[in-house]
């Protein structure tokens, strides 16, 4: 197993357990303990809603998914029709949205619609929606 740093800097490595299980392993954060986390890996599953914003230039974006609940703080990049939104916790970039219940609203080219989540790109930091 390889470990490699996550964006928070926490060592994490991906293995499959004796049942054929997805499994990883992660440093803790703990300030106050040596600890790690461990744990079968569930798939970040959910959808977004891209609607028209205030003008012709701007989408607003709506997703239920629990995927976020944790963050306060997300960047959206998008390329092609491929939206990538990332989670920011401690260093937050100037160009980060604030969001409260998976809605925010930014300039963006995106066709209007409902799209799912990518389960195989996706992570617990990222997550990968293509709109087509």
């Amino acid at each position: 197993m390889n470990l490699e740093k996550n964006q928070r800097g926490f060592e994490n490595g991906k293995f499959t357990d004796l049942y054929g299980e997805k499994c990883s392993i992660q440093k803790s954060s703990l300030a106050t303990d040596d600890a790690i986390w461990l744990g079968i890996d569930k798939p970040i599953s959910g959808s977004i809603t891209i609607s028209n914003g205030r003008n012709e230039n701007y989408r607003q974006f709506k997703s239920n998914s629990n995927w976020f609940n944790d963050a306060e703080y997300f960047t959206l990049t998008e390329s092609d029709n491929c939206l990538t939104i990332k989670k920011h916790y401690l260093e937050v970039p100037k160009n980060a949205q604030r969001t409260k219940r998976g809605y925010f609203m930014c300039a963006s080219q995106l066709p209007i619609g409902k799209f799912e989540f990518d389960e195989d790109e996706s992570s617990e930091d990222i997550v990968v929606v293509y709109c087509h």
